[in-house]
């Protein structure tokens, strides 16, 4: 019975190391990472996952001088956490695969072609807090 009972607990446990192995390797890991506002970051994940993080506003771009440019075919989600106020000008323009937005709250302005050429995304839900959207 002590056997028995040695390797059911054994088999326990390695099913338990195994399972938590396959849960930190399903964990997306980092690309790049780096600032696109004065107190605003973003960060890229190896899912297509796209992080802004921080309070207050977004830096304005042109059509190719985001901080991401180098990955624009990377992104599919992007996620705009609490205290994010504005997305920059031309922030994701161009990015063709972005098809899923996640806004936070606080979000009042969207600037202009924040979202031009962005041809897999349908439609977004915008918050009712956003009072200014560009061209």
């Amino acid at each position: 019975m002590k056997t028995f009972m040695k390797r059911a607990l054994w088999t326990l446990l390695l099913l338990t190391v195994a399972a938590a192995m396959a849960v930190c390797a399903s964990a997306a890991n980092e690309i790049d990472s780096g600032k696109c506002g004065e107190n605003l970051t973003w960060t890229l994940y190896d899912d297509g996952e796209m992080v802004i993080d921080g309070q207050w506003s977004m830096s304005n771009y042109s059509s190719n001088n985001a901080p991401w440019n180098a990955y624009k075919a990377n992104i599919r989600t992007l996620t705009i956490k609490d205290g994010v106020e504005s997305i920059g000008s031309s922030a994701f323009q161009d990015c063709s695969l972005l098809s899923t937005i996640n806004f936070g709250n606080g979000l009042t302005s969207i600037g202009q072609s924040a979202f031009r050429n962005c041809d897999a995304l349908k439609g977004i839900t915008i918050p009712d807090t956003v009072n200014s959207i560009g061209s």
